[in-house]
């Protein structure tokens, strides 16, 4: 806008596909497009002093909003244009595997795991910990969850009877478990950032998401005690949903499109 002289300009925040993200996520751009209004230079240092003074913690607290999408391969220096692999992947089905074309296998666990220790670890911040919490059950639950379409696929196709008891028996409970976690986590952060109105959704979605990962559980063991049973969807190999990357992070906000993959 300077370099072609435009001096209007609108800054908005949007809350597509169900408004998810807490109402604070975006403070760090607000904050850093208010200081450009009035000097042409922003340094690290003067945001980080308005942060403090503004809303009682640093700078780098109001970028840690982002971790859930902050993979290594898609910071912002490295890609141009958003991607949200924290939503698609959590809701992407381990059965029909929409989604699964799009993540780096090799490390999105670990960048999940590493970003959840991140978050977990401002849960004290007076200003905005409880919802970081919130994000840090997120890749919780991700570090596990991300790749387990992969996993089943690969397993099953393998013939590897242990690994796919393991995953049904032992790794299905625990993110279970971190899902309850996490969705306790945002209700807190919603109740207190919010109207009621608009939650109803959000439980709906994650309970949906948990009654999904149950009926996969039963899949995989019903199979497991009968020889000649099969899991028809993990005889299929995933196809991308953007063929143009394949193999890479995508911006996928659509829940119901996400979930439904079965009647696209």
């Amino acid at each position: 806008c300077e370099e072609h002289g435009v001096d209007r300009i609108i800054l908005t925040s949007w809350g597509d596909d169900g408004g998810e993200a807490s109402q604070f996520s975006t403070l760090a751009t607000l904050l850093y497009y208010a200081e450009r209004n009035y000097t042409p230079s922003v340094d690290r240092d003067r945001l980080d002093r308005r942060s403090r003074a503004c809303f009682g913690t640093s700078y780098d607290t109001l970028l840690a909003f982002d971790l859930p999408d902050a993979l290594p391969e898609i910071l912002p220096e490295k890609v141009g244009s958003p991607r949200n692999p924290s939503k698609y992947l959590l809701y992407n089905d381990p059965l029909e595997r929409l989604l699964d074309c799009h993540l780096n296998r090799a490390t999105a666990s670990g960048g999940f795991a590493a970003n959840a220790e991140k978050l977990l670890s401002l849960s004290d911040d007076p200003s905005f910990g409880y919802a970081l919490r919130s994000l840090g059950l997120l890749c919780r639950v991700l570090e596990k969850k991300c790749d387990l379409g992969w996993r089943l696929y690969t397993a099953y196709g393998q013939g590897d009877r242990e690994t796919l008891k393991k995953i049904a028996e032992a790794e299905l409970p625990e993110i279970l478990s971190d899902l309850d976690a996490f969705l306790e986590a945002f209700r807190t952060q919603w109740y207190r950032e919010n109207k009621p109105f608009g939650f109803q959704p959000q439980e709906i979605r994650l309970g949906g998401l948990a009654g999904r990962l149950r009926a996969v559980q039963k899949r995989i063991l019903e199979y497991l005690e009968n020889p000649s049973a099969r899991i028809e969807e993990l005889e299929t190999p995933p196809l991308p949903v953007r063929p143009d990357r394949n193999g890479e992070y995508i911006q996928f906000n659509n829940w119901k499109r996400t979930v439904s993959a079965g009647v696209l």
